[in-house]
């Protein structure tokens, strides 16, 4: 008896062993040999929920299909580096004039987290978070012309999950007012435009 309840723990603890270490190589996130680096940037900043919509060109609810990485050589050896994320609009709230999206389009979104595959760091502008594949959020957006882009406003505002336990950024500091914006966009009330 005692030889078999030896055995039993020995396996279990093989098994636990093997769990604990296993990684996925397709989500470089859970590698512990990865780090992360948090990237300072001068944000706009909006004293309430209500100057948030206001300043966006669009304010949709999406599901996030995919992502690729991006960058920009901005020459003399710097390079703009991002995920474009690409998005199903699920309901549309607002739209500036001359934007034209519905419900069931595909739209790319610019984020400010990316992956540095030779340095082994995911790196995030201001503690931003990139969306996950299949979640929904609302997202708070502006447009770049320059480059056929939408964008979170204000970075840290303009992307709300639908899951409340989702974290909305990277890490434990942040800003009490950013933090308070952001609780107050999770709870604004929307209609989606065409009911």
């Amino acid at each position: 008896m005692k030889k078999a309840r030896i055995r039993a723990i020995g396996v279990s603890s093989i098994l636990f062993f093997l769990l604990l270490f296993q990684s996925s190589p397709a989500d470089s996130t859970h590698d512990s040999h990865i780090t992360h680096v948090v990237h300072p940037a001068k944000l706009l900043l909006y004293s309430d929920a209500q100057a948030v919509c206001d300043d966006s060109a669009l304010i949709v609810r999406v599901r996030k299909i995919n992502e690729e990485p991006l960058s920009y050589d901005l020459g003399e050896g710097h390079v703009d580096r991002f995920t474009l994320s690409r998005v199903e609009i699920l309901d549309v709230y607002a739209q500036a004039e001359g934007f034209a999206c519905s419900k069931g389009d595909n739209i790319s979104i610019l984020e400010s987290e990316w992956y540095n595959e030779a340095e082994r760091t995911i790196n995030h502008t201001e503690a931003y978070t990139k969306m996950q594949e299949g979640k929904i959020y609302r997202l708070y957006l502006g447009y770049n012309q320059e480059v056929d882009n939408f964008y979170p406003i204000g970075l840290l505002y303009g992307k709300v999950p639908e899951d409340s336990g989702e974290a909305v950024y990277y890490g434990a500091n942040i800003d009490a007012q950013i933090d308070g914006v952001i609780r107050a966009l999770r709870d604004y009330p929307h209609e989606p435009l065409g009911r």
